[in-house]
């Protein structure tokens, strides 16, 4: 992928998560430098993901570790972390992040034609990987407060 493109993406990634985060979960966020996974989806104990499809066809992801995952729950229901101790809240709470992070993604690339989201996903075990074939794949890491995580862009060809 062209140095170009990487940045172009994970601009987009940036401004997506950052909007999230912040508002959300009131935690600002430091981006590292971009980089390319040549085995889209990586290695974590939580992915959360939505896929889009149309004009524009891939997946965003958040890849994180079980307890910044809890963290992440906490905030959102404004409680303590401690408090959190079912996994189904856990599990929702990433979805819903997957899905405002996919919505802003979704945003970007309304002008350049019709796209749809799915459902999110969100895969919680001790070091999920999962795999999707792609022409493009664009990854920031990201520091908080809380500890840090990555976002994932994947985009597939959809004529290939």
């Amino acid at each position: 992928m062209e140095a170009a493109r990487l940045e172009e993406l994970a601009g987009l990634i940036q401004k997506a998560a950052c909007d999230v985060f912040e508002t959300m979960l009131d935690l600002e966020l430091e981006a590292r430098t971009p980089y390319v996974n040549q085995t889209p989806i990586g290695q974590s104990e939580l992915t959360a993901f939505l896929g889009f499809a149309g004009d524009k066809q891939g997946f965003v992801a958040i890849h994180c570790s079980r307890s910044l995952a809890q963290d992440f729950t906490a905030r959102l229901l404004g409680t303590d972390p401690s408090e959190v101790d079912d996994q189904e809240s856990i599990l929702d709470a990433a979805g819903e992040l997957i899905n405002m992070v996919g919505g802003n993604v979704k945003t970007e690339f309304a002008s350049q034609g019709t796209i749809q989201i799915s459902l999110p996903t969100v895969v919680m075990t001790p070091k999920s990987q999962i795999r999707v074939k792609t022409s493009e794949s664009a990854v920031l890491d990201f520091d908080c407060a809380l500890g840090e995580f990555c976002v994932e862009l994947m985009l597939t060809d959809p004529h290939g």
